[in-house]
């Protein structure tokens, strides 16, 4: 395994970290992985699964790549007044370009964790270069559902009950802040319209989603049972999921039970690791011949 840097897009300003097989003749053969941002977070991922990951994948011989978007971790910030989503999209696919040109691989499979996820399926319904995305822990619907969902663990130790029955209990006031929330939330999001990255609605994503399965982009949906939207994706998205498959569309839900949101157990980046690496082994029979 070989770990570089690099300095690298339009302007030499985003920071990344390849992580290479020892057998690199093959590397223009087969596709890359590029690897996102959560959220605010270095390129390192939440307790460094991004770290770990890489060097799984560099083990089965395949590249990937780690990068800062502008404004996280070692890049430079952005001048420009592109919207957020835009210009993270445009930054994945400098990536692509850049380790096309400095190793020639021609595909890409995009990978990131929480808003990571979001991110990488938004590039790859945006770039033909992609053949494969994998979304852990992505796209997270709040509702009145998930709430009582959240919130049902708390109530199930008799003490809490106890408090419940007596208005003791703060499980009353956190459901009233977040269905307050929920419900205010499409007055406040009128009145200000700051630069956000919003989450699509459920038929938008589940379009989305099978517009690249059409294309032939396999893709790979990872929850997590510490993941705030495993609730909303049992009810929202695991019938159309179903269906997708029975149409034998290259698509792969899988839930790894006991593992929180970060993966925070080394055990559970184990396999989560082992699960990824599982579905890229099919990827080569499937899109590379």
């Amino acid at each position: 395994m070989i770990e570089n840097a690099h300095l690298f897009g339009r302007t030499q300003s985003l920071v990344g970290i390849s992580c290479e097989p020892e057998q690199k003749q093959y590397l223009a053969e087969q596709p890359a992985l590029i690897i996102l941002n959560s959220g605010i977070l270095h390129r390192m991922g939440p307790n460094r699964i991004y770290v770990n990951l890489a060097r799984q994948i560099a083990g089965a011989g395949l590249l990937s790549f780690r990068f800062d978007f502008s404004g996280v971790g070692d890049s430079g910030t952005r001048e420009d007044l592109l919207p957020l989503g835009t210009w993270m999209v445009d930054e994945v696919q400098q990536a692509m370009t850049y380790l096309s040109e400095q190793y020639g691989v021609r595909e890409f499979v995009l990978m990131g964790i929480c808003s990571g996820a979001d991110a990488a399926f938004q590039a790859a319904c945006a770039d033909t270069r992609v053949i494969g995305c994998v979304s852990i822990d992505g796209y997270a619907h709040s509702s009145t559902g998930f709430l009582i969902h959240s919130y049902a663990k708390q109530l199930k130790r008799i003490r809490s009950w106890g408090k419940l029955l007596t208005g003791q209990s703060g499980v009353w006031d956190m459901f009233r802040r977040n269905l307050a929330s929920q419900m205010s939330r499409g007055s406040y999001e009128q009145e200000h319209t700051e630069d956000k990255w919003e989450a699509p609605s459920v038929e938008k994503i589940i379009g989305e989603a099978r517009a690249l399965l059409k294309r032939d982009v396999a893709l790979f949906f990872i929850y997590s049972s510490g993941s705030p939207a495993y609730y909303n994706y049992l009810k929202s998205f695991q019938s159309r999921f179903n269906e997708m498959r029975s149409e034998g569309l290259p698509m792969q839900a899988e839930f790894v039970d006991g593992a929180d949101h970060g993966f925070t157990l080394v055990h559970f980046q184990r396999i989560l690791g082992e699960r990824i690496l599982a579905w890229l082994a099919k990827l080569p029979e499937r899109l590379l011949v």
